[in-house]
């Protein structure tokens, strides 16, 4: 009896390695590639990352309503992320964050936006802020790559974050914010694949194609014509020989 629950024990582990085998080749196949998430907590405080997706089956989609940290640090409405194969984008509205819960004085310790969204696809992309506000900080629409505000020692935000990873990806964050060395807050997050260059194709080697054939030329010299013809028609008629009077002198 122990021996028949020893096989069936090994019968289904091997069907659980075979889908868990399956998703490791597919996520290893290469291939373009996307990945976003809306929010993600690390540090003294760990949360998320919040509808986080991944295109390794194929495109996806994951939106929330609402978020609230568990420390009460942060609220943030209508989180969205979605991606596939080569592209992602991710966003959230409404956010509020109390950088006072992270050891901060009074002194610039909140930060709100209504919008926030990155976007990547090829290779390449760019974010986008709405009513972005860090006390006295106002930030346009679309700040250029890597815009950084800090107060020295304390907080660093970056907007508009761009990071090429070691595998080639390009990864957007549309505000990513470090406390003190301690905390970090990446959010709308975005990452895409660049696409594979494209080989140059070798042109086969050809054999020296042979000369087009040519008719021998015609010869235009005339046709050998009969005794009485010239080559332009027939010969005139000799005159008829006139006797001439004379003296021939006598020899003898």
């Amino acid at each position: 009896m122990s021996g028949r629950k020893s096989v069936q024990v090994a019968m289904g582990a091997m069907v659980l390695a075979i889908p868990l085998a399956l998703a490791g080749t597919a996520n290893a196949s290469g291939g373009p590639h996307g990945a976003a998430f809306a929010l993600q907590a690390r540090g003294a405080v760990n949360y998320g990352p919040i509808s986080a997706v991944d295109s390794a089956s194929g495109p996806a989609k994951k939106s929330m309503q609402e978020y609230r940290a568990p420390d009460g640090s942060l609220v943030a409405g209508v989180l969205n992320a979605e991606a596939g194969p080569g592209w992602a984008k991710s966003s959230l509205a409404d956010l509020r964050l109390k950088l006072q819960a992270y050891g901060g004085g009074s002194g610039n310790s909140e930060l709100e936006a209504s919008v926030l969204s990155s976007s990547c696809s090829g290779g390449s992309g760019e974010a986008h802020l709405a009513d972005f506000k860090w006390g006295d900080k106002r930030e346009g629409y679309a700040p250029p790559p890597n815009t950084g505000i800090s107060i020295p020692g304390y907080v660093s935000v970056l907007l508009n974050k761009q990071t090429r990873n070691a595998d080639g990806s390009l990864t957007v964050v549309a505000l990513s914010v470090k406390v003190d060395g301690h905390q970090s807050l990446d959010i709308a997050s975005s990452t895409c694949s660049c696409p594979e260059p494209t080989a140059t194709p070798t042109p086969s080697p050809t054999s020296p194609s042979s000369p087009p054939a040519t008719s021998p030329p015609t010869s235009s010299a005339p046709s050998p014509s009969s005794p009485n013809e010239s080559p332009a028609g027939p010969l005139p008629e000799a005159p008829t020989p006139v006797p001439v009077a004379g003296h021939l002198p006598v020899t003898g």
